[in-house]
């Protein structure tokens, strides 16, 4: 798999790149940030009942996704981690002893709002027993949508 801005330099500069367009556009982009603030809030919303859940299945998995899958910040996260809380991370997610660099021992230690996404919408099998999983679907599904409009509105605004 290859993975955007594995470098710190490629990453540095993509995190460059979206701060000349931010200040060439400024307000113009706006309407970026408002997106990003909302998908901050419903990431922020549904961590409670995330991290129960991830407490409750976690633990025992014998196919930890935090070992197995080769996680990394997609466009859409920079965008949304630059735009939103403004909280982007020094680089790239990486693995390391066959793990992810952010995996502790009770899990990730990176709060829900800095992960990349793939880390808040992927539900294991045994997470989707839940009965709190068909809401914390539907608020995942709405955040795609989301991150979706963020990524055409921040394009269609810099293509000019």
């Amino acid at each position: 798999m290859n993975i955007p801005w594995h470098q710190p330099s490629e990453f540095r500069a993509a995190v460059d790149s979206l701060a000349r367009l931010d200040m060439n556009r400024g307000r113009e982009l706006d309407p970026v940030r408002a997106l990003a603030m909302e998908i901050n809030g419903r990431i922020r919303r549904m961590s409670g009942d995330l991290d129960r859940i991830c407490r409750i299945t976690c633990p025992g998995c014998r196919d930890n996704c935090c070992q197995r899958a080769t996680i990394f910040y997609d466009f859409k996260d920079l965008l949304y981690l630059y735009f939103g809380p403004d909280r982007l991370p020094r680089r790239q997610i990486c693995r390391e002893a066959g793990r992810c660099i952010h995996l502790g021992d009770r899990g990730c230690v990176l709060p829900r709002d800095r992960r990349p996404f793939v880390c808040t919408w992927y539900f294991c099998p045994a997470q989707k027993q839940d009965p709190g999983f068909g809401g914390l679907n539907g608020i995942v599904w709405e955040i795609k949508a989301l991150r979706e409009e963020m990524e055409d509105g921040f394009c269609r605004i810099t293509s000019v």
